[in-house]
Parts: C-alpha cells; sequence; structure tokens
C-alpha cells in the first residue's frame, strides 16, 4: 500500500510538472511573435504585409501607434550620410515585443536586452515601449534605406511600420535632377 501511495504522488508530480513545462512555453509564445521572425523561423527579411509570424497576420501599424526616428548628437536628421553613426529611437503606444529591420548598414548597441541577428540588420527586443540602437549608415551604393518595425502585444496580429530615409547624396541628384527638368533638356539623373 505504502508502494502505491508513492508510486502515485510520483505520478502526480510529474503530470503537475509537465503542465507547468508546457504552460511557460504557451506563455512564452503569447509575447514572442517577432522575435519568432529570427528564431526558430530563421527569416533576415523584413516582415512584409500579409505574411504570418507564427499564425499571427501582419497588418500595416501607423504614425500614430509607432514612430521610427533617426538621431545625430540628438538632434532629428532627414537623410543619412555615408558611414556616419546614428542613434535610432523605435517606439510603440503599448507595451510590445518589438523586432526592427535595416534595408542596408548595421545595427549595434541595442538597449534593455535586445538581441541582434542576420548579420546585425535585424534586432529584436522583450516586452518595452522605446528602444534605442545604433546605426551605422551604409558605404555608398544605397541611396535609399527602409527600416521596418514589427509588434506583438500577444497572441494576434503584428503590427508592422516602415520608415524610408534617402541618403544626403540621393536627396542632391533629385534636386540636380529637378533643376536639370526645370531647364528641360536634360536626361533625369535619378529614375524612380
Amino acid at each position: 500500500l505504502a508502494r502505491s501511495f508513492a508510486v502515485l504522488v510520483l505520478h502526480s508530480m510529474a503530470v503537475r510538472l509537465a503542465c507547468l513545462v508546457w504552460a511557460s512555453l504557451i506563455a512564452w509564445r503569447a509575447d514572442a511573435h517577432p522575435s519568432l521572425w529570427l528564431w526558430p523561423l530563421q527569416r533576415c527579411d523584413a516582415p512584409k504585409l500579409g505574411e504570418m509570424i507564427m499564425t499571427s497576420p501582419t497588418v500595416a501599424g501607423n504614425h500614430d501607434s509607432h514612430s521610427i526616428t533617426l538621431t545625430v548628437m540628438g538632434h532629428d536628421v532627414a537623410a543619412y550620410s555615408s558611414q556616419v553613426v546614428y542613434k535610432v529611437n523605435c517606439s510603440a503606444v503599448v507595451s510590445s515585443e518589438l523586432l526592427v529591420h535595416t534595408s542596408a548598414g548595421t545595427f549595434s548597441d541595442p538597449t534593455g536586452g535586445g538581441n541582434l541577428g542576420c548579420d546585425t540588420k535585424l534586432a529584436v527586443f522583450g516586452r518595452t515601449k522605446n528602444v534605442e540602437l545604433m546605426w551605422t549608415a551604409p558605404a555608398g551604393g544605397s541611396l535609399e534605406v527602409t527600416f521596418t518595425l514589427a509588434t506583438a502585444k500577444a497572441f494576434g496580429q503584428v503590427a508592422v511600420y516602415s520608415k524610408v530615409v534617402r541618403s544626403v547624396d540621393e536627396l542632391s541628384l533629385l534636386a540636380l535632377d529637378s533643376q536639370c527638368q526645370a531647364a528641360r533638356g536634360c536626361a533625369p539623373f535619378v529614375h524612380q
């Protein structure tokens, strides 16, 4: 009888342990949509609208709920210069898990325990509203860079917001192009 009781107690403990492990896995997955893009899906491109992260659809984020700001020496900038290091600030209105992707250049020094992946073109962060990381602009060749921010509060939709930043070189070419077009008689420098 004592042996049967001991077996029953061990079996009960094993079932409880299995339930706790299962519950912890489910709780982790509920808060992990953007990071699943990197682990275990091993995707290095930016999430696009309509794609699925796990079983959750990606939907358009907006300016009211998401922001991506590029700064240098504390000042916001609208264009970047080749190989300059900038601070990138990303935020969401509601505490969420965040994923930040750049189409060119590299990230470093993510705040708040963020993790870098995909040759430092992608960073993932646990539940937060704001993150900062450093971004080194590409060395020429890339005239337009797209930053993508993906956020998820829990199971459900993943909001995706993108911001395009042009290089100072491209803005100079665009200015020359419009001057040239205004003068009528020269071929455009930049094709869009």
